[in-house]
Protein backbone atom coordinates (compact mmCIF):
# COMPACT_ATOMS: atom_id res chain seq x y z
CA UNK A 1 0.00 0.00 0.00
CA UNK A 2 1.69 3.14 -0.82
CA UNK A 3 2.21 6.16 1.28
CA UNK A 4 3.03 9.79 0.54
CA UNK A 5 5.95 10.78 -0.38
CA UNK A 6 7.55 12.97 2.44
CA UNK A 7 7.76 15.67 -0.25
CA UNK A 8 4.71 16.92 0.95
CA UNK A 9 5.77 18.08 4.30
CA UNK A 10 9.44 18.46 3.47
CA UNK A 11 8.71 22.18 2.41
CA UNK A 12 7.91 23.15 6.03
CA UNK A 13 11.63 22.26 6.83
CA UNK A 14 12.37 25.46 5.07
CA UNK A 15 14.49 27.93 7.08
CA UNK A 16 12.58 30.86 4.91
CA UNK A 17 8.93 31.87 5.62
CA UNK A 18 8.51 32.43 2.03
CA UNK A 19 9.42 28.74 1.55
CA UNK A 20 7.37 27.30 3.55
CA UNK A 21 4.44 29.09 2.12
CA UNK A 22 4.53 27.02 -0.58
CA UNK A 23 2.86 24.28 1.46
CA UNK A 24 0.04 23.71 -0.56
CA UNK A 25 -1.82 19.79 0.32
CA UNK A 26 -4.73 20.53 -1.67
CA UNK A 27 -2.51 21.12 -5.12
CA UNK A 28 -0.36 17.84 -3.77
CA UNK A 29 -3.87 15.66 -4.18
CA UNK A 30 -4.91 17.56 -7.24
CA UNK A 31 -1.51 17.05 -9.12
CA UNK A 32 -0.84 13.67 -7.60
CA UNK A 33 3.21 13.98 -7.91
CA UNK A 34 3.94 10.80 -6.10
CA UNK A 35 1.54 8.81 -9.00
CA UNK A 36 -1.21 8.08 -5.35
CA UNK A 37 -4.55 7.67 -7.93
CA UNK A 38 -2.54 4.97 -9.98
CA UNK A 39 -3.31 2.68 -6.89
CA UNK A 40 -6.44 1.04 -5.30
CA UNK A 41 -5.48 2.10 -2.17
CA UNK A 42 -3.34 4.53 -0.49
CA UNK A 43 -2.40 6.31 2.66
CA UNK A 44 -2.11 10.52 2.72
CA UNK A 45 -1.45 11.11 6.91
CA UNK A 46 -1.79 14.72 7.51
CA UNK A 47 -2.05 16.67 11.03
CA UNK A 48 -5.21 18.74 10.96
CA UNK A 49 -5.93 20.30 14.19
CA UNK A 50 -6.12 23.61 16.28
CA UNK A 51 -3.71 24.86 18.62
CA UNK A 52 -3.75 24.82 22.23
CA UNK A 53 -1.06 26.14 25.12
CA UNK A 54 -0.04 22.34 25.34
CA UNK A 55 0.33 21.78 21.66
CA UNK A 56 1.88 24.84 20.74
CA UNK A 57 4.67 24.80 23.29
CA UNK A 58 4.75 20.99 23.01
CA UNK A 59 4.94 20.36 19.57
CA UNK A 60 7.45 21.17 16.54
CA UNK A 61 7.13 24.62 15.06
CA UNK A 62 6.88 22.60 11.35
CA UNK A 63 4.15 21.04 12.62
CA UNK A 64 2.14 23.62 14.17
CA UNK A 65 2.13 25.55 10.90
CA UNK A 66 0.77 22.16 9.18
CA UNK A 67 -1.63 21.67 11.73
CA UNK A 68 -3.31 24.79 10.66
CA UNK A 69 -2.72 24.76 7.12
CA UNK A 70 -3.83 20.98 7.11
CA UNK A 71 -7.22 21.67 8.59
CA UNK A 72 -7.81 24.74 5.92
CA UNK A 73 -6.37 22.49 2.98
CA UNK A 74 -8.53 19.20 3.84
CA UNK A 75 -11.68 21.02 4.94
CA UNK A 76 -11.66 23.21 1.38
CA UNK A 77 -14.20 23.06 -1.05
CA UNK A 78 -11.76 22.89 -4.16
CA UNK A 79 -10.57 19.57 -2.14
CA UNK A 80 -14.07 18.41 -1.93
CA UNK A 81 -15.19 19.13 -5.32
CA UNK A 82 -11.91 17.48 -6.52
CA UNK A 83 -12.96 13.82 -4.21
CA UNK A 84 -16.55 14.09 -5.79
CA UNK A 85 -15.81 14.72 -9.26
CA UNK A 86 -13.16 11.81 -9.49
CA UNK A 87 -15.22 9.64 -7.22
CA UNK A 88 -11.99 8.76 -4.43
CA UNK A 89 -13.31 6.83 -2.21
CA UNK A 90 -12.48 8.14 1.12
CA UNK A 91 -11.94 5.47 3.70
CA UNK A 92 -10.53 4.86 7.13
CA UNK A 93 -7.79 2.33 8.38
CA UNK A 94 -10.61 -0.33 8.94
CA UNK A 95 -11.90 0.14 5.43
CA UNK A 96 -8.52 -0.04 3.95
CA UNK A 97 -7.37 -3.22 5.89
CA UNK A 98 -10.72 -5.27 6.82
CA UNK A 99 -12.73 -4.03 3.77
CA UNK A 100 -15.24 -2.46 5.56
CA UNK A 101 -17.46 1.02 4.77
CA UNK A 102 -17.71 2.80 7.90
CA UNK A 103 -16.19 5.85 6.47
CA UNK A 104 -18.65 5.85 3.37
CA UNK A 105 -21.15 5.55 6.17
CA UNK A 106 -20.73 7.67 8.02
CA UNK A 107 -20.16 10.40 5.37
CA UNK A 108 -23.49 9.51 3.82
CA UNK A 109 -24.96 9.43 7.28
CA UNK A 110 -23.59 13.46 7.10
CA UNK A 111 -25.22 14.25 4.15
CA UNK A 112 -21.95 14.60 2.38
CA UNK A 113 -21.75 15.30 -1.33
CA UNK A 114 -18.71 13.48 -2.09
CA UNK A 115 -19.71 10.09 -0.14
CA UNK A 116 -20.05 7.41 -2.24
CA UNK A 117 -23.30 5.24 -3.81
Amino acid sequence: MPIQHESVYKILYADKAEDRQKYDPVSWFIEDPDHMQEHKVAIAAFHPGYLDDFIYFDSSKHFNLARLMDIEALSSDRLKAWVRDNRIELVNMTDALYGTNEYQAHLKASGKDYALD
